[in-house]
């Protein structure tokens, strides 16, 4: 499976609904200024792009790594979503379908999934979540959001 791009961008609910549109009206609504939509801007690029060469790089291991953990940064910043989800696995479809349910959440979400393999997933005990449980629990907006507002006001 090698979808493109845009397939993979409108799989996930981030990236789908956001464009650059979207991150101008988020910017005029947190009153950011112009050089601070840009690091925005700027952010909100890196971040998609990245999640891109991930993905890409998932489904070319998805036979060999069909598992991703849930790797959460335990801070001060994360969310109670991430937090409580941190350690999760979720299984790779052969489909897209779990793409809709992979971090990030909003915007300035910093957690992330790790490939692993089965016997990885034993050798750990990690609990198998269920992928309709993450779309019906994902949050609207996660406290990561505010973050980043924050840092572009510096």
């Amino acid at each position: 499976m090698k979808p493109d791009d845009n397939e993979i961008l409108k799989a996930h609910p981030l990236y789908f609904k956001t464009d650059t549109n979207e991150i101008l009206k988020y910017c005029r609504n947190n009153e950011l200024d112009e050089r601070e939509t840009y690091g925005v801007l700027g952010f909100f690029t890196t971040q998609r792009d990245a999640f891109l060469r991930r993905i890409k790089g998932y489904l070319q291991l998805i036979n060999r790594r069909p598992y991703l953990m849930i790797d959460a940064i335990r801070d001060s910043r994360t969310c109670e979503f991430c937090s409580l989800i941190d350690g999760k696995i979720i299984v790779m479809e052969d489909d897209l379908s779990f793409i809709n349910v992979l971090p990030p959440y909003d915007i300035g979400c910093r957690t992330s999934v790790i490939g692993m393999n089965e016997s990885q997933v034993k050798k750990r005990g990690c609990e198998i979540i269920d992928i309709e449980f993450l779309k019906h629990n994902i949050p609207d907006k996660c406290s990561c959001n505010d973050w980043v507002c924050e840092q572009s006001k510096k």
